[in-house]
């Protein structure tokens, strides 16, 4: 009979756990969703530009872009205090199982950063010519 009860209670953590992961993993995202898209409109914003000095490279990578193109008189501080908020929050993971994560996403091998004469400005934006 004590057999009986430890395999009951087992089971039911059991089924609990699996209820709880998926419920959490869409509060869990959705709060990285939304981070994740301040960040993005934060450097959106800064890509911007008149004629093609005014873009620089930023190694402030994010998600699966290595570098991003920003106008040169911009400031990356807060995009990445954003970025570490990120990570520190452990976006762009799932979980499996409790202790258990793995990306929510692959990303490719990053391309070489380009060179300033690779950084055209285009319809008032910063621009990598080799992938134009």
């Amino acid at each position: 009979m004590k057999v009986y009860k430890i395999l009951i209670i087992s089971l039911l953590v059991i089924f609990l756990l699996s209820l709880f992961i998926p419920v959490y993993n869409y509060f869990h995202s959705t709060k990285c969703n939304n981070l994740s898209e301040q960040i993005g409109k934060l450097i959106k914003d800064k890509n911007y530009c008149s004629v093609d000095s005014d873009c620089i490279v930023s190694d402030v990578g994010f998600g699966c872009s290595c570098y991003q193109l920003i106008n040169s008189n911009e400031d990356m501080t807060k995009v990445t205090s954003y970025i570490e908020e990120y990570k520190n929050k452990e976006c762009g993971y799932i979980y499996l199982w409790p202790g258990m994560k793995r990306h929510a996403f692959i990303c490719d091998v990053c391309p070489t950063t380009p060179n300033q004469d690779q950084i055209l400005c285009k319809n008032n934006k910063c621009v990598d010519s080799r992938f134009e």
